[in-house]
């Protein structure tokens, strides 16, 4: 586990994130992510990818980016990363990888490293397109807690509540996280200057 913690994480410190993809930063401006989400294969457009980016970023205060890898299946994610582990200056702390992967888990994460979300399940029932981007959003502010350390909480009103495993879940809950998942993936994607 630790090797393919380790590989996932390069992968993220290696892709490129461009000023002009960081939500927040004007075009040539130098920024620090504090994460990065990270379409695997066609997963879904850039265009989604930004505006989901856009408003988990907005809603915790966070600079994230956003980036698209043709890699599509799990080894080839581990297989072709550099072996060193540690982020540059300026790289993201975390990433949240977009896989669409029928049959495949929801949520695989390596706590404070990165989280793999699948998004075929969110579109089991064909939701309108209003609502499948609500589930998208959803399920990317979880898979940033994910990645981020935080786990589930009991609090019916977060999304990392174990009732948001279903999509009836997951439609009734706010986007909204509770304290007990809020604070220590601030803390960690946030750290004091």
């Amino acid at each position: 586990m630790k090797m393919m913690t380790a590989r996932f994480l390069a992968l993220a410190m290696v892709l490129p994130v461009a000023a002009g993809e960081v939500e927040g930063e004007p075009d040539g401006a130098e920024a620090k992510c504090a994460a990065v989400f990270v379409s695997v294969g066609d997963a879904m457009p850039m265009s989604m990818l930004g505006e989901i980016a856009s408003r988990v970023s907005s809603s915790l205060d966070v600079r994230i980016g956003t980036n698209a890898t043709g890699k599509t299946t799990l080894s080839k994610l581990v297989d072709d990363t550099a072996p060193d582990p540690k982020p540059a200056v300026g790289k993201p702390a975390v990433a949240v990888f977009f896989r669409n992967s029928p049959g495949a888990p929801a949520v695989v994460a390596s706590p404070r490293r990165w989280a793999i979300v699948n998004i075929a399940p969110l579109s089991a029932d064909n939701p309108a397109p209003p609502l499948l981007g609500e589930r998208m959003a959803k399920v990317a502010l979880r898979g940033l807690a994910y990645a981020s350390g935080s786990g589930a909480t009991m609090d019916a009103h977060c999304l990392m509540s174990p009732a948001c495993d279903t999509l009836k879940g997951l439609d009734a809950a706010p986007f909204a996280i509770s304290p007990m998942a809020y604070i220590p993936m601030l803390e960690f994607l946030s750290p004091a200057d």
